[in-house]
């Protein structure tokens, strides 16, 4: 059985702990864009560091996340591929 390898993003902003990447994808009617979003947080101790990812943000990450998420959707506002979404 053979594996898939994923395609990396095609733009990728971190600010901080804070992560947003914009994908391409094939749909059946064409090519899209989408935006994921992580952030990062240490569950084990500043010396022997285990990272790990999370979906939901603290209150105090989300003017970082909102900073990275703007850099992906200017990234998707100015790529030919997404132009003719409005």
């Amino acid at each position: 059985m053979s594996e898939t390898k994923k395609a990396p993003p095609v733009f990728k902003s971190k600010i901080g702990t804070c992560e947003a990447a914009v994908w391409q994808q094939d749909g059946k009617n064409g090519t899209f864009l989408t935006i994921s979003m992580k952030r990062s947080y240490n569950a084990g101790t500043p010396e022997k560091p285990d990272w790990k990812d999370s979906g939901s943000l603290r209150v105090n990450d989300v003017p970082d996340m909102k900073e990275a998420l703007s850099r992906c959707w200017e990234y998707c506002k100015t790529t030919a591929k997404y132009r003719d979404w409005e």
